[in-house]
């Protein structure tokens, strides 16, 4: 995603890998949108990435290959 795309139509399919406060690891797919420079996602309070994320900022974010292009 480039540094001028923008919008719902430039969202991607990524997962999202972190870790649970014991260290075990955690990956989920989740919708992306790049804007302003930045990766922007949504979670509920209570999801299990939020819940990580709360506990340790640090998370790895990778593209999936969509096969419909």
């Amino acid at each position: 995603m480039g540094g001028d795309e923008a919008g719902a139509g430039n969202s991607r399919t990524v997962l999202a890998l972190n870790s649970a406060a014991d260290g075990r690891p955690h990956v989920t797919p989740l919708v992306a949108v790049w804007h302003d420079g930045a990766i922007h996602f949504t979670a509920t309070d209570t999801a299990q990435k939020t819940v990580n994320l709360r506990e340790n900022a640090h998370i790895i974010l990778t593209t999936v290959c969509n096969p419909r292009g």
